[in-house]
């Protein structure tokens, strides 16, 4: 018999691999969530990168800009913008 599957187990341990994109490691990883106004998600999804969406990071500096690809584009995403993506 199946074993009953516990949600809130599953949502913690998918939490416990979500980093912010400014702390994220260089290589691809998914969107999960932009946690930003209005004013930061249009900027974001007008530039490809929403939720699900898989992206590359080329390079990142400690609380500062990252360097993302998301499909053929690269882009510059600032600090406090990288700080309110999250990733896993």
């Amino acid at each position: 018999m199946l074993d009953e599957i516990n949600f809130f187990d599953i949502l913690v341990s998918e939490a416990f691999y979500m980093t912010k994109l400014s702390e994220a490691q260089i290589g691809k990883h998914k969107v999960v969530s932009i946690e930003g106004g209005a004013s930061v998600k249009d900027k974001l999804l007008c530039q490809g990168v929403l939720p699900g969406k898989e992206i590359a990071v080329i390079t990142r500096k400690n609380n500062g800009p990252c360097v993302i690809e998301v499909g053929l584009t690269k882009i510059i995403i600032g600090g406090g913008m990288a700080e309110k993506i999250m990733v896993d």
